[in-house]
């Protein structure tokens, strides 16, 4: 059985040794910002060519607001620019759904490089006690594929759960050509309330099944990067691994689910603290910055020396490693 406590105490060491491995999660939320930026700044330009020329119809005050009034009411868009910004977008929403893909698989290639990188960095200090951007460049370059593909099936195993909200899709389709009822009619309460409770329970089941699955699969991205291993590899690397230890797996997920919510819980309050006394919005700022630089590095830095010590044949070379960094 694996002591988590000691997992935890000498992950908390590295990490504190090895601020670095923040930087891969600094460097995908900045490139996502800027790439969603650009890809749906580009889209409006194209989509919409005359929405600049229709906000210049604006009153001046609700584009320039004046620096002497700290909360100046916004005046009303007139009906008429509003409508044709309305239309803009319709007739070509076409272009924005595009711009809605291009981002999500953009998005998606960013985090896998980087969360690559980031548990390549993470074993490197844990194996070697430091680690270096040189380290992110590697693993991500190596193994953000294989990742990707490990995250799309685990993400295709998770979607299977929707199978418990068809109950109440089943239910409500002979009844569609029928919603809304004609005028004097009204929908029987019994209708609504049967619905209502299936869609319910079929959310509810939904969310533990897609817990139950976060958790079985928890050691997939770090099967991959610390094993080398390709996509569908590391998927039944990670789901043998959390056969042969699912008590250690569970309380694992559990403890670090908690500790990441509980830093964060503290850090929105602190932010929101700061909000009311000095009266200037950087309580997100905090929170954003408390999660890139502690919650995910740590998580990362926990979880990869949890996985090492589950290997068997590096496990008693890691767990005397660690030992020697930790100056035990």
């Amino acid at each position: 059985m694996v002591e988590i406590g000691k997992v935890l105490r000498e992950g908390f060491d590295i990490w504190k040794r090895n601020l670095n491995i923040c930087l891969p999660f600094v460097f995908s939320t900045l490139l996502s910002f800027i790439f969603v930026i650009f890809i749906f700044g580009a889209a409006l330009l194209v989509a919409t060519p005359s929405l600049f020329p229709l906000l210049e119809k604006l009153p001046q005050e609700a584009q320039f607001p004046q620096a002497h009034t700290p909360t100046p009411p916004t005046p009303p868009i007139p009906p008429e620019v509003a409508s044709q910004i309305i239309s803009e977008f319709a007739r070509n929403w076409g272009i924005l759904l595009v711009a809605c893909i291009i981002s999500a698989i953009i998005l998606l290639f960013i985090n896998a490089y980087f969360v690559a990188g980031a548990i390549g960095m993470a074993k490197e200090a844990h194996l070697k006690g430091k680690t270096s951007l040189s380290d992110m460049i590697y693993y991500g370059s190596k193994k953000f594929l294989s990742l990707l593909g490990a995250d799309i099936i685990v993400g295709l195993i998770s979607l299977l759960g929707l199978i418990f909200l068809l109950p109440s899709v089943v239910f409500i389709l002979p009844y569609l050509p029928y919603l809304p009822p004609s005028p004097g009619e009204t929908v029987p309460p019994e209708l609504i309330l049967t619905f209502l409770a299936l869609l319910f329970i079929g959310i509810i089941l939904f969310v533990i099944y897609t817990l139950i699955i976060s958790i079985i699969f928890a050691l997939t991205r770090y099967a991959v990067v610390i094993e080398d291993l390709r996509a569908v590899e590391g998927v039944k690397t990670a789901f043998k691994r959390f056969l042969e230890n699912k008590l250690d797996v569970f309380l694992m997920w559990l403890i670090v689910s908690i500790i990441g919510v509980g830093i964060s819980f503290a850090a929105n309050l602190f932010g929101n603290l700061i909000n009311l006394l000095s009266g200037v919005a950087v309580g997100s700022l905090i929170s954003i910055i408390v999660l890139l630089v502690v919650v995910l590095p740590l998580t990362v830095v926990w979880w990869s020396g949890f996985y090492l010590r589950l290997m068997p044949t590096t496990q008693t070379t890691t767990q005397t490693t660690l030992g020697e960094f930790s100056g035990e």
